[in-house]
This record gives C-alpha cells, sequence and structure tokens, in this order.
C-alpha cells in the first residue's frame, strides 16, 4: 500500500548550542515552511506544553543536565507523547538508527538539505503505518 508523504507541522528542537538552534530553526522554518519551537535543554522542553502538540522532536543527543536519550525516556514515560516521532542530531556516526524509537541525522550537514532530511525521516519513523496514531501503537510492540 502507498501513502502519501506526510509533513510534520510542528517541530520541537532541542539543542544546548545557541547557534546551533537558529541555524535549525531559521533553516527549518524559511526554506521548510515548519514551525519550530526551540529549547536550550530537555528540561526547558519537557517543564513546557510545547510537546503536547509537537509532531516531531528534534534532540541534540550530547547536551549538559539531560542528554538526548534522556529526553527520550522523558517523552516515552508520558502516553501522549509516546507516538511522536525523534530525530536525534549527533556528530557521533557511532549513534545508529533505532527504528522503533528514533532516527539519527549526523552533524555536519548542509543546511539547505536539511527540510528535505526531515520530511524523508519522518516519513520513515511513520511510514510503516498509516498515521501517527497507529506508529504509536506500533512502538509499543
Amino acid at each position: 500500500m502507498e501513502y502519501e508523504t506526510q509533513i510534520p507541522e510542528n517541530i520541537c528542537c532541542v539543542d544546548d548550542d545557541q547557534y546551533m538552534r537558529l541555524l535549525l530553526t531559521k533553516t527549518l522554518e524559511s526554506l521548510g515552511g515548519f514551525s519550530v519551537t526551540a529549547f536550550e535543554s530537555g528540561k526547558e522542553m519537557i517543564k513546557s506544553d510545547v510537546p503536547d502538540y509537537a509532531d516531531l522532536f528534534l534532540l541534540d543527543v550530547d547536551m549538559p543536565e539531560m542528554d538526548g536519550f534522556e529526553v527520550i525516556k522523558q517523552l516515552r514515560s508520558n502516553p501522549d507523547r509516546m507516538g511522536v516521532p525523534i530525530l536525534l542530531l549527533t556528530a557521533d556516526v557511532t549513534i545508529c538508527n533505532q527504528p522503533k524509537e528514533y532516527r539519527v541525522l549526523h552533524k555536519p550537514f548542509d543546511p539547505r538539505l536539511l527540510p528535505s532530511m526531515i520530511v524523508k525521516e519522518y516519513n520513515t519513523l511513520i511510514g510503516n503505518c498509516e498515521n501517527k496514531q497507529n506508529y504509536q501503537t506500533h512502538i509499543q510492540h
């Protein structure tokens, strides 16, 4: 069965590097037309209400206080956020995709290609299912 390409409208981005947050936000908004809310830390994002309407989480792996993997644990512990797809950003080439948990975008990347990379990886995460609700059921098994 062929599925229509899905576009994540609301992206929640977490990166402790101010320059990277600015690059991600400006690139995704201006080149991709996404609505992006950026946070400096996982703790800041978890405390906000933004994750409740996010279509996609874009998380840096290497952050102080709470790294990207800890943010994933926090997100997955909340049933309302369990089914939201996650992309990790990292320069660590030893970190690989985990199909039922997250996909990885390795740094450095060409900012001009970022919007299409986001859409591709987002659809890979939800691609085996008809919609995000089915994705949530899929990752629980």
